[in-house]
């Protein structure tokens, strides 16, 4: 096989380069909007977005302040607040995360 990074080959590590070329491509689509929530799973949805208020305000945060420590639009967490966005896993971990909050304890009596 041909090498067609040339001199370059020695210097970038071609999984480690295809790795980040992955994480750029896969970010640009994870700030689409989510698809909308079905209507079986709406209740709880607002369940959860009821929780995570209630983990924000302990914190004394306005969901501003909150979105921006953990990463996530302004806009994307107040949806999440609202129980309107069928959010990430990852972003409920990381909120949970900062809040030092354990799964199972966030998700009991849901």
């Amino acid at each position: 096989m041909p090498n067609i990074l040339g001199k370059y080959t020695n210097i970038f590590n071609m999984p480690i380069l295809l790795g980040n070329l992955f994480y750029l491509y896969a970010n640009k689509f994870s700030t689409m909007n989510p698809k909308e929530i079905p209507q079986d799973h709406q209740e709880l949805m607002i369940e959860i977005g009821k929780r995570l208020r209630e983990l924000r305000k302990n914190k004394g945060m306005s969901y501003i302040e909150f979105a921006k420590q953990i990463g996530i639009s302004r806009n994307s967490y107040n949806q999440l607040e609202l129980g309107k966005s069928n959010f990430q896993f990852i972003s409920l971990l990381n909120i949970l995360k900062y809040n030092e909050t354990p799964l199972s304890v966030f998700f009991k009596d849901l």
